[in-house]
């Protein structure tokens, strides 16, 4: 399959998050970047200012969920960075739940909430606080990356961004 055709099957979109988008050809994963930090290479970049939706193509190969162990990232921030910074959305009605960088959730505007801090629990679980009641998430990273809480509401990222410390 050529890279134009790979491209248009596994974009997905970051411009809500005014971010330019770089898709991975070989990994399929797309990157979005703030437009001062993006490192150009031909082969791997959608156009400037491109749109983009999120497709899915039910027959592409599908890499196996994996839980994010510590040789995948460095420790502390980079742990976020590396593996949950993005736009997320919920599962369940593909509704806006905001921006993750470093190790900070903005949220929507619809949740009319401060920005929360992440953390750590262990390898595979982050906690985050909201409205003053502690969650837990499960961590699945690989293709499809996803979030699933503690009160049952599930995220997946619809795009990832990347930092200059990448």
């Amino acid at each position: 399959m050529g890279a134009a055709a790979l491209s248009s099957q596994y974009k997905t979109c970051c411009e809500e998050a005014k971010f330019e988008v770089k898709v991975c050809v070989q990994s399929r994963q797309t990157l979005c970047s703030e437009p001062s930090e993006l490192q150009l290479e031909e082969d791997d970049l959608t156009p400037r200012g491109s749109t983009c939706e999120r497709t899915v193509d039910s027959e592409a190969p599908q890499e196996q969920q994996q839980s994010w162990s510590p040789s995948q990232s460095s420790p502390g921030t980079q742990f976020f960075e590396g593996q949950l910074c993005g736009m997320w959305r919920r599962v369940e009605d593909n509704s806006k739940v905001g921006v993750i960088t470093g190790n900070e959730l903005v949220w929507d505007p619809s949740f009319r909430a401060r920005p929360s801090k992440l953390r750590e629990v262990d390898l595979t679980t982050i906690g985050i606080e909201l409205n003053g009641t502690m969650y837990t998430g499960q961590v699945s990273v690989g293709v499809n990356k996803r979030i699933v809480w503690s009160d049952g509401e599930a995220w997946w990222l619809q795009c990832l961004i990347r930092s200059r410390r990448e």
